[in-house]
Protein backbone atom coordinates (compact mmCIF):
# COMPACT_ATOMS: atom_id res chain seq x y z
CA UNK A 1 0.00 0.00 0.00
CA UNK A 2 1.19 3.49 -0.73
CA UNK A 3 3.03 5.23 2.08
CA UNK A 4 1.59 8.47 3.42
CA UNK A 5 -1.95 7.30 2.70
CA UNK A 6 -4.68 6.20 5.06
CA UNK A 7 -5.62 2.57 5.50
CA UNK A 8 -9.23 1.62 6.22
CA UNK A 9 -10.97 -1.48 7.51
CA UNK A 10 -13.99 -2.36 5.39
CA UNK A 11 -16.31 -5.15 6.42
CA UNK A 12 -18.91 -6.88 4.32
CA UNK A 13 -21.20 -9.83 4.87
CA UNK A 14 -19.96 -12.45 2.38
CA UNK A 15 -23.56 -13.43 1.57
CA UNK A 16 -24.11 -9.84 0.37
CA UNK A 17 -20.70 -8.94 -1.13
CA UNK A 18 -17.59 -11.09 -0.74
CA UNK A 19 -13.93 -10.65 -1.54
CA UNK A 20 -14.47 -13.06 -4.44
CA UNK A 21 -17.20 -10.75 -5.75
CA UNK A 22 -14.67 -7.90 -5.74
CA UNK A 23 -12.04 -10.04 -7.48
CA UNK A 24 -14.55 -11.08 -10.15
CA UNK A 25 -15.92 -7.57 -10.78
CA UNK A 26 -14.97 -6.06 -14.16
CA UNK A 27 -11.49 -4.58 -13.77
CA UNK A 28 -11.50 -5.66 -10.11
CA UNK A 29 -13.44 -2.53 -9.18
CA UNK A 30 -16.92 -1.84 -7.92
CA UNK A 31 -18.97 0.94 -6.37
CA UNK A 32 -19.82 0.56 -2.70
CA UNK A 33 -23.33 1.79 -2.00
CA UNK A 34 -26.11 0.96 0.39
CA UNK A 35 -24.13 1.86 3.53
CA UNK A 36 -26.67 2.19 6.34
CA UNK A 37 -24.35 3.24 9.17
CA UNK A 38 -24.21 7.06 9.21
CA UNK A 39 -20.66 7.29 10.53
CA UNK A 40 -19.37 4.85 7.90
CA UNK A 41 -21.28 6.68 5.17
CA UNK A 42 -19.77 10.01 6.23
CA UNK A 43 -16.25 8.54 6.22
CA UNK A 44 -16.80 7.15 2.73
CA UNK A 45 -18.05 10.52 1.55
CA UNK A 46 -15.66 12.88 3.35
CA UNK A 47 -12.37 11.17 4.24
CA UNK A 48 -11.62 8.21 2.01
CA UNK A 49 -9.56 9.14 -1.04
CA UNK A 50 -8.26 7.39 -4.12
CA UNK A 51 -5.06 5.50 -3.35
CA UNK A 52 -5.97 4.78 0.28
CA UNK A 53 -5.46 1.19 1.39
CA UNK A 54 -8.24 -1.16 2.43
CA UNK A 55 -8.15 -4.18 4.71
CA UNK A 56 -11.14 -6.29 3.63
CA UNK A 57 -12.86 -8.30 6.35
CA UNK A 58 -15.86 -10.59 6.08
CA UNK A 59 -18.41 -10.00 8.84
CA UNK A 60 -20.89 -12.49 10.28
CA UNK A 61 -18.53 -15.45 9.94
CA UNK A 62 -17.21 -17.80 12.61
CA UNK A 63 -13.52 -16.82 12.39
CA UNK A 64 -12.96 -13.10 12.01
CA UNK A 65 -9.86 -12.23 9.99
CA UNK A 66 -8.67 -9.96 7.22
CA UNK A 67 -9.46 -11.75 3.98
CA UNK A 68 -7.55 -9.51 1.61
CA UNK A 69 -6.20 -6.09 0.81
CA UNK A 70 -7.41 -3.59 -1.75
CA UNK A 71 -6.95 0.01 -2.77
CA UNK A 72 -9.51 2.78 -3.12
CA UNK A 73 -9.81 3.71 -6.79
CA UNK A 74 -11.73 6.94 -6.30
CA UNK A 75 -12.88 8.76 -3.19
CA UNK A 76 -16.33 10.00 -2.22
Amino acid sequence: MASGRNCWLMKSDPDYFSLDDLKNAPGGTTCRDGVRNHQARNLLRDRIRGGDGVLFQHSNIRWSAIGGIAQVGRGG
